[in-house]
This record gives C-alpha cells, sequence and structure tokens, in this order.
C-alpha cells in the first residue's frame, strides 16, 4: 500500500480524511467549469475541505516516510477527541441537487446574483441511515440555519464541526451523527451555538429552488466553450 500512496502523492493526491472521525471529503456540484458560479462554488468547497482537514502528521509519517515528530499540540479544529462520528459536508448550486443536501451533515446552497457567488444557505443535521429494528436510527432532512455571505464561510463552517465535536453523543455512535445532536438540543439552540462561535448572526434564508436532483447523464458546454461530462467531483 505504501507505494500506492506515494505515487498518489507524487500527483497531488492523497488519501486524508476519507475514513475516521473526522470531515469527509466535501461533495461539489458537478462540472466546475460549466459557468462562473459553478467555478467560484467549487474554489469554496475546496476551501471548506482544506479548512477542516486534520493536521496529523501521521499520514505522512506512515505512508510517506517522513521524519516521526513527537509533539502533543492538539488539533485545531477536531481538538483532543475528534469528531462523535464522521461528518460529511456538501455545497450545491440551484437547481441541481445532485450532491443531496438532505442526506448530509452540513451543506452550503450557493445563493447568487447576476451570476456570481454572494454567500449560502446553510443547512444542517442531514442524514437518511437507519439501523433496521432499532427505534433509536431514523432519517431526517437538514435543517436551515439561514444565510451568510461569502467572508464568514470558513468560520461558520468551523462553528458547526466544533458545536457537534462538543454536544454529539459520544457514548452511542448509532446516535452519534449531528441529526440526532440536533434532535436532542434542539435546532434553535445549536443555531445560536453556532453564531456565537462563529460571532455571526443568520440572515433569513434567501430564495432558492431545486428542479432535479441526481446525476445528470451527458455533456455539458461550459464557459470556455469546451465539452465535459457531468458527474460529482
Amino acid at each position: 500500500m505504501k507505494p500506492v500512496h506515494q505515487l498518489l502523492n507524487r500527483l497531488g493526491l492523497d488519501a486524508l480524511a476519507t475514513a475516521n472521525d473526522v470531515n469527509r471529503n466535501v461533495l461539489c456540484t458537478s462540472n466546475p467549469v460549466e459557468s462562473e458560479l459553478h467555478q467560484e462554488a467549487y474554489e469554496w468547497a475546496k476551501k471548506i475541505s482544506e479548512h477542516l482537514l486534520p493536521r496529523t502528521r501521521a499520514y505522512a509519517e506512515v505512508w510517506l516516510d517522513k521524519e516521526k515528530v513527537a509533539t502533543t499540540d492538539e488539533e485545531p479544529i477536531l481538538g483532543a477527541t475528534y469528531l462523535p462520528r464522521k461528518f460529511k459536508t456538501t455545497v450545491v448550486i440551484p437547481p441541481q441537487n445532485d450532491v443531496d443536501l438532505h442526506a448530509n451533515d452540513m451543506n452550503f446552497v450557493a445563493i447568487a446574483e447576476h451570476g456570481k457567488l454572494v454567500g449560502f444557505n446553510l443547512l444542517v443535521g442531514g442524514g437518511l441511515s437507519i439501523e433496521h429494528g432499532n427505534k433509536k436510527t431514523y432519517a431526517r432532512t437538514a435543517s436551515e440555519f439561514g444565510y451568510i455571505p461569502l467572508e464568514h464561510t470558513l468560520a461558520v463552517a468551523e462553528a458547526v464541526v466544533t458545536t457537534q465535536r462538543d454536544w454529539g453523543n459520544r457514548t452511542d455512535r448509532k446516535n452519534a451523527k449531528t441529526k440526532y445532536t440536533l434532535e436532542r438540543v434542539g435546532v434553535d439552540t445549536f443555531r445560536a451555538e453556532v453564531e456565537k462561535r462563529a460571532g455571526i448572526t443568520f440572515a433569513p434564508v434567501r430564495p432558492y429552488e431545486f428542479t432535479g436532483r441526481g446525476d445528470r447523464i451527458g455533456w455539458v458546454k461550459g464557459v470556455d466553450n469546451h465539452c465535459a461530462p457531468d458527474a460529482v467531483y
């Protein structure tokens, strides 16, 4: 396995945050060159992902033969305990809900003015998984928290993650996802804590509409006049 990871590293890829109780890969709506709005949203998806990545050197030490450094430094966002359960994030561009925002913990819905990205509506606490016969597990659609301008995006993302880190259930992993935390403490309480930690106040949700979900099949011409196949990145 080590040669595989080292090859990926030479290609500028890695397997960080593909497992464990951290924020996993951030899903973004397809084809970032379809429009300027798609490109802007895609860049913010990368910023969110990079901001929430674990800072541990263990990956490089194990797979890339980097020097082992003894440290007691705590993860700046994940803390000493990491998260109670895996955490999934999306960035979605209406009218296509191709990443299924209601199936994920934290969701940023792109809001545009005159074709330019100006901010996001935030939805938190989605998840569709259940365990047969276990009534403590259930599906839940994400709750709307409000609208934020672009400059607050990373602070709000961090605040949601750290609130779930501190408030999530650590005694029962099957009841530890963000959706259960919201049900236990209440949406208003969770939202208020996020506002407090991020130092912001959510504005009312801005209008948006989804007309399709699932993957579109075929080729789409982008702003560069080149065609690209649709897929979820």
